[in-house]
């Protein structure tokens, strides 16, 4: 065979076999360019959803950062139910019952019993009442009993909130 004629088949071969590469690269990433942007489209799509969702559920009275803190809507159901005053108290029973107690061991036993007393007709009510209003159960008011009680118990023993993370 004539080195020619097989150098010029070799350069019509390549030839061929680059466009070929070019136009089928080309068509790929006009695939890939469409996948990206439908994958963009989806996830801003999802994105709004999480955010429906989300603004769907409850506000939440208490913090879940360490230590428990009321957030905004647990400050107004405590005001709105007078938590301090029945912490105060409450905290005055459970002085001798928490003595000796770390931090997180008097947090425990605050919403412990914030969550298992029996509030009188007047308490009980204004409880529900708040519940309602806020759009939350009645155990999201006594978790914000349970922060206000805390905060006395500490109060009292001369402990910080701060002292629940360590």
């Amino acid at each position: 065979m004539n080195p020619t004629y097989w150098a010029l088949g070799l350069s019509v071969t390549l030839i061929i076999a680059g466009f070929t590469f070019a136009y089928k690269f080309g068509k790929w990433q006009g695939e890939v360019d469409n996948d990206r942007k439908n994958f963009k489209e989806f996830m801003n799509e999802v994105r709004s959803d999480i955010k429906e969702i989300l603004s769907r559920l409850p506000a939440k009275p208490i913090s879940s950062s360490s230590p428990i803190r009321l957030t905004e809507l647990g400050e107004r159901i405590s005001k709105k139910i007078d938590a301090k005053s029945w912490a105060e108290n409450t905290a005055q029973e459970m002085i001798e019952e928490t003595e000796g107690m770390d931090s997180l061991k008097i947090q425990e036993e605050s919403f412990n019993k914030a969550k298992n007393f029996e509030p009188n007709e007047t308490l009980l009510q204004n409880m529900r009442d708040s519940a309602f209003q806020e759009g939350i159960d009645l155990e999201g008011v006594r978790d914000v009993l349970g922060v206000e009680l805390r905060d006395q118990l500490l109060a009292i023993h001369g402990k910080t909130k701060e002292s629940l993370d360590k």
